[in-house]
């Protein structure tokens, strides 16, 4: 493998554990379900990465096989979380919700099933592996439904922040949660050819692992601004907000 193939996944799979730490001990605090699911989210993600990337750092091949097979586990749970997180804030009472829910669990569960039957325990030969794809599409499932739920939202958000009916920041909240998506989908297909050489040449490559890393950082630090913002960001929105309404009167 490649030297520092690592390098930008350790460093996110730390700062997703960092975002979901605060979300879950608010959990804990308030009660809250959905603060609950997507603080597990964030630590599964960060978990995950960590699991995949101990056996490059240590560049121990005997421990590729278990905590590949275990990156791979904690990252379809994760998927589930955000599957349910989704469902929970933004489609609760839809029969259609509760149907794609149930076939991501179902294209992971045979993905993962389907994988180990034909020997790819770890989930990371698509070119000859057809159960890998089962459960690639159970993983980007959610991410995709994520996008959809929060750039959807943002237009509805923002028609009623056009009447004063809501904040700016509550608009622009699902406008960055609807990019969380489209970055962490993003991240899923720049993994592909990760998985594509390691099968071809038996390593990772350390420029594919910057684009992922760096994809993955990016999130992170859109996760920030949606859960945690700054006074400088909400300041900043809510005066843009306010100049474009003026101009609009104007």
């Amino acid at each position: 493998m490649e030297d520092s193939a690592y390098l930008f996944e350790i460093i996110a799979g730390g700062l997703y554990v960092l975002v979901g730490i605060p979300l879950w001990q608010l959990a804990r605090r308030t009660g809250d379900v959905a603060a609950r699911l997507i603080g597990i989210t964030f630590l599964l993600w960060g978990l995950s990465y960590l699991l995949y990337n101990i056996p490059l750092v240590l560049h121990d091949e005997g421990l590729m096989l278990p905590l590949f097979f275990g990156g791979l586990i904690v990252y379809d749970l994760s998927a589930l979380t955000m599957a349910l997180f989704t469902l929970r804030v933004f489609r609760k009472n839809e029969t259609w919700a509760r149907g794609l829910l149930l076939a991501t669990a179902a294209c992971l569960a045979l993905g993962v099933v389907g994988s180990a039957a034909v020997g790819d325990w770890e989930g990371v030969y698509p070119l000859t592996n057809h159960w890998f794809w089962v459960e690639w599409l159970g993983m980007c499932l959610p991410l995709a439904w994520v996008s959809v739920e929060g750039l959807f939202e943002y237009t509805q958000a923002s028609r009623r922040m056009a009447l004063g009916l809501c904040e700016p920041i509550v608009a622009n909240r699902f406008l960055l949660w609807g990019l969380v998506g489209v970055c962490a989908l993003s991240s899923n297909f720049a993994l592909l050819p990760q998985y594509i050489e390691y099968e071809q040449e038996a390593q990772f490559s350390a420029a594919m692992d910057a684009l992922v890393g760096g994809l993955e950082i990016f999130t992170i630090g859109v996760i920030v601004l949606v859960f945690f913002p700054p006074r400088w960001y909400r300041r900043w929105i809510e005066n843009g907000a306010a100049r474009s309404m003026a101009s609009n009167v104007g």
